[in-house]
This record gives C-alpha cells, structure tokens and sequence, in this order.
C-alpha cells in the first residue's frame, strides 16, 4: 500500500511537470501586459511609461502574444515529443483575430455602402457656375476649401466670410512668390491683416514638396460679382456601427437655387488589429484617464478619392466644373492689380483704427485693446495728426472712478499709441501727464492704469512717486 502511495504522488508530480511544460511560453506576453498597464494606471509611473509611448508597445505586445501562439503551438505540438502542447490554445489566437476581423469587415462593408451612395448623388450635381460672373463665398467650415481651389483648379479668387475684418470677407488669390516675401517683410501688411503662406504640392507625408515660384495671398476683400456661397454642415454620428463625420456642402447660387454634395470622412478599424492599452493626461478635465481599445483608422475619405486628403473640394472643385490645374501651368494674379489691392486694403484699415480711436476717446469704457490700432501705430504722419485727440482719450481714461478697472484696456492702448510720438511732442504734453499722475497718487489707488503704462510712468513727478507702497 505505501508503495502505491508512492507512486501515485510521484505520477501527480510528472502529470504536473508536463501540464506546466505544456505551457506555450507566447502566453507570458499576457501577465506583462496586465502589469504595464497596471503601472500606468498610477500617475507618478505612468506619466514617464506615457512618454515612452507605454499605450502603443503594451498593444503590440497583445498581438505579440497572439501571433507567438499561432505559430508557437503547432511547432511545439508536432515537432517537439518532449514539449508537446496542446491545439486547444489555437483557440485564443483564432477568437481573438477572428472577431476582430467580423467587426472589420463590418465597418469596411458600411463605408464602401457609404461610399457608393455618396458618389451617385454627387454625380448627379452639377453647379452653373462661371468665375467670370460669380464670386465663390465659403461660409463656416468651407473656408479651408479655398487653398486647395485656387492653388490646384485655377480659381482666380475664393472669398470666405470673416467678421474680424475691414468689409467682414477674406480673400485667397495665388500670387508670385517675390511679391509674397516682399508683403511677408512689411510689418503694415500684417497689422492690415494681409498673409501670405506657402503651400505644398502632393498627398503622401514625406513626398510633399514646397511650391517654389508661387504662394497663397489672404487679405480682406468685398465679393465683386454675384455671391455664390458654399457653406459647410457636419455631422458626427454612427453608420452601421461604422464611426463617420458627415459633410454636407450646400452650395446656393444668386437666384436662391441650392445643391448639396455629401462627402466627409469615416474611421473604420484598419485590417491588422492595432490595440491600444494605457492611461494618459487628459489637460481638460484635467485627470488622468486610462483606455483600452482598437485604434481606429481616422480620416479615410468617404467619397472615392486618389488622395487620402482633400476628397471633399475636389469633388466641389467638379461640381463648379473646375479644371485641375497642374503645378507648371499655375497662373498668378497680376502684380500690379494687387498691389492696388494691398493699398485699398491699408487705407480701409487704417480708416476703421481712426474711428475706433475717436470712439474710445469719446467712451473709454468702449475698452479698446492693441488689436484696434495695428495699422494706426504703423503710420507716424497720421498718428502725428492725432495726437491732441489721443491726449484727450487719456485725460478721459484716466479719470478717477469707483472701478479701477473700467478704462483700464483703453487707457493702456491710447498709452502705447502716446508712446509713439515723437519724445518732442510727448514732451509738449510733460505738465497734462503730470497732473494725471498726482490725481492718482492722491486718490492713493495703486490699482490704477497710469501705474502700468510704461510709455507714461516718466512723465510722474519724483516727489510723487510711491511705487514701494
């Protein structure tokens, strides 16, 4: 009987021994997983594994171990006698890739479904419009069309509307480069909101190229013929499960006729799983947010496309009855009609900087900030002309006021514009700012603008001065 004992403990051991032995060693991927994304989950260590890109490695080891147990048991099943596992395993790995798969392939079938709606209707849609009589507006989210038209399917100009300018439209025309570095080296030019910006032609990251001979020109400019506008509508919802953010592009002509062309983009899971397991800072809430998931593949155009980005446009660009333009047949606006442009467009700006300097002065509770005099401080002749009315806006903002507060921004712009003159005629105005700077000093507010005004503090009188208090 005790050597029967014997040898069923020692048949338990060597049972035991060959169970463990049987283990597939891909299935040590898992534990290391579990603990990775355990460490992150505590901020203090999980910060630094987030800088090491923690969330992408922990998901490649996921299909690490997967993928060792699909090659690593059969190896082991039939080629190993001493080793053997079992087929069994093969079970994980084909759940695992098999449902990713089901689901894959359900979103692809709903975007291609998407897709051919999409193209039908977009077919079907047809714009009379012609460049020569009608302005294209781009409202909303359309604007960022207007690149893409006129750099790529010879539009001379694309409008966009834009309520922070002289006139509330901007406009994109394509213009030569040596005038485009020639406005980018003009500070007045900027401060009369005129930008220029290269642009690259291609699709692909890393074969993109710089445009050489030309850039974009974006400057404010009024619609000159008959508006057609092209306003945006998206929509973030679900298609089948599949992802999508919907676009509807609504175009109107002058009479009130509209057309609508559909595109935007979808995020079906890519073919080859790619999990994502970890935590990160999230800078809104703020906290610190753990997630675990299949990346998704972001941006893929839901209209057939021969690039991944820019679908949309380029079906307007067909719908307007466009013509693509290649890069060597490019046609830049002429030079001397925008320089003419560039005038009018400082001159407008520079008027709406006077008007609002006179508001300001006649209610410094307007609070008028540097924003509303870029082109004025730019321009010494003018601002020469005005400085008895900027003195005034001061003597005014400067008044003493149960609010410290209420002429602060107006008080601190007409400052900086006084800071502008010429010190001979600051000088002229030595005893007003003096005066200013006791009525403060007697009302022993430290709160007071005339204290954060640089361009006047040495116009305050030395007996006065108590910047220690």
């Amino acid at each position: 009987m005790q050597t029967f004992g014997q040898n069923g403990a020692t048949l338990t051991r060597e049972y035991r021994m060959r169970a463990l032995v049987g283990l597939p060693f891909s299935l040590l991927a898992f534990p290391l997983v579990a603990i990775l994304y355990a460490l992150q989950v505590v901020p203090v260590v999980g910060v630094f594994l987030m800088l090491l890109g923690a969330p992408f490695w922990t998901g490649m080891l996921v299909n690490a171990g997967m993928l060792g147990l699909a090659i690593e048991v059969p190896i082991r099943r039939f080629a190993f006698a001493e080793a053997r596992t079992s087929l069994l395993w093969l079970l994980v790995p084909f759940v695992y890739f098999g449902w990713y798969g089901i689901i894959t392939f359900n979103d692809h079938r709903a975007l291609q479904n998407l897709r051919a709606e999409y193209d039908a209707a977009n077919e079907k849609v047809l714009v009379p419009f012609d460049a020569e009589r009608h302005s294209l507006v781009l409202v909303g989210g359309a604007h960022t069309y207007a690149g893409t038209l006129t750099q790529d399917f010879g539009l001379p100009v694309a409008y966009s509307e834009n309520e922070n300018v002289t006139g509330g439209y901007l406009s994109t025309r394509l213009l030569e480069k040596d005038l485009c570095t020639e406005i980018r080296n003009e500070p007045l030019m900027s401060a009369a909101f005129i930008h220029t910006f290269g642009f690259h032609d291609g699709d692909r990251i890393g074969h993109r190229r710089l445009a050489s001979n030309f850039c974009s020109l974006r400057m404010p400019a009024k619609p000159q013929n008959a508006p057609v506008t092209v306003a945006n509508v998206q929509t973030e919802t679900l298609v089948e499960g599949l992802p999508v953010i919907l676009i509807e592009n609504v175009i109107t002509m002058p009479d009130g006729t509209k057309h609508v062309l559909r595109g935007g983009t979808a995020a079906p899971y890519p073919w080859f799983p790619m999990p994502v397991l970890g935590c990160a800072l999230n800078s809104g809430a703020p906290s610190w947010d753990c997630f675990h998931g299949f990346s998704r593949d972001s941006f893929t155009p839901i209209v057939t496309s021969a690039t991944r980005y820019g679908g949309d446009v380029r079906v307007l660009a067909t719908a307007l009855a466009l013509t693509p333009t290649e890069p060597q047949n490019r046609r830049a606006t002429d030079r001397e009609f925008v320089e003419d442009q560039l005038s009018q467009v400082v001159g407008l700006q520079l008027e709406r900087d006077i008007a609002d300097l006179r508001e300001a002065v006649a209610d410094p509770a307007s609070q008028m900030t540097v924003h509303s005099i870029k082109v004025l401080e730019r321009t010494p002749d003018v601002l020469l002309s005005l400085a008895p009315t900027i003195v005034e806006g001061i003597k005014r903002a400067a008044q003493i006021t149960d609010n410290p507060y209420r002429n602060r921004e107006t008080g601190r712009t007409l400052a900086r514009l006084f800071g502008k003159l010429p010190y001979d005629v600051q000088d002229q105005y030595a005893d007003d700012m003096a005066l200013l700077y006791q009525r403060a000093d007697e009302a022993n507010d430290g709160r007071h603008w005339l204290y954060q005004a640089d361009d006047l503090l040495r116009f305050r009188p030395p007996c006065c001065d108590t910047s220690g208090r």
